[in-house]
């Protein structure tokens, strides 16, 4: 895996929390749809959805 995500994958290699990097866009929404309280996402397109 190569660019931003990939980058950010190997920065968070030593965080205390299991860190996944989803490029496949069907991957990243049942994902979210499967979030529990304590998840965190970032986004790297710029743009941010709202999380019921």
């Amino acid at each position: 895996m190569s660019g931003l995500a990939g980058g950010a994958q190997k920065l968070f290699i030593g965080a205390p929390m299991a860190v996944v990097v989803h490029t496949d866009t069907a991957m990243q929404e049942l994902r979210a749809n499967a979030a529990l309280s304590n998840d965190f996402f970032l986004c790297t397109n710029g743009q941010t959805a709202p999380m019921n």
